[in-house]
């Protein structure tokens, strides 16, 4: 019967076009692995981590507001600043929204600085808070302070709630 030879070449330094896709997961790390002295300068970037590591908690508020208007009615507002140091991308909106009569329809708006048109918009028919949520681009944002409104209408007839309200900012890439 023919030796076969089972050892592997491991070429050095190890770079990822040799690393599967997946391949390396948390349970197959043992513990103390990977740690601060063992890794080369520069080798963990902002642009090489996930957007969900980029991103900040902004503001939250559990105010519940609400509106009879059909037409965009501000109901809160926030500010954020935008500078070399924190060049934010996106804006992430989580909350909770409703309408007084199940069927009818509750449109949440946010709006930055004195635009005219909403940068996301979510809706609900539901009569019982829904939790909603939405992001979208502001990298297009000067440096500088950016007001953020939320605004809300409702169906003629109804009342639109919003409860919990949550942001998020999400940096740029360096």
């Amino acid at each position: 019967m023919p030796i076969i030879d089972m050892r592997v070449r491991i070429p050095v330094p190890l770079t990822t076009e040799y690393i599967a896709t997946g391949a390396i997961t948390t349970d197959r790390l043992a513990d103390e692995s990977i740690t601060t002295n063992k890794l080369a300068d520069l080798a963990v970037t902002l642009s090489k981590l996930h957007a969900v590591s980029r991103t900040s908690h902004f503001i939250g508020d559990d105010t519940e507001v609400s509106t009879t208007s059909t037409d965009w009615e501000a109901v809160k507002r926030f500010r954020f600043t935008k500078s070399s140091r924190f060049d934010w991308e996106h804006l992430w909106f989580v909350g909770q929204i409703k309408n007084s009569v199940s069927g009818s329809t509750t449109t949440l708006g946010i709006f930055i600085n004195e635009e005219t048109d909403p940068r996301g918009t979510i809706s609900t028919t539901k009569g019982e808070y829904d939790l909603v949520d939405t992001d979208f681009d502001i990298s297009d944002l000067p440096y500088g302070v950016h007001a953020v409104t939320l605004k809300m209408k409702a169906t003629t007839g109804t009342t639109a709630y919003c409860k919990t309200t949550e942001f998020y900012l999400t940096r740029r890439p360096a």
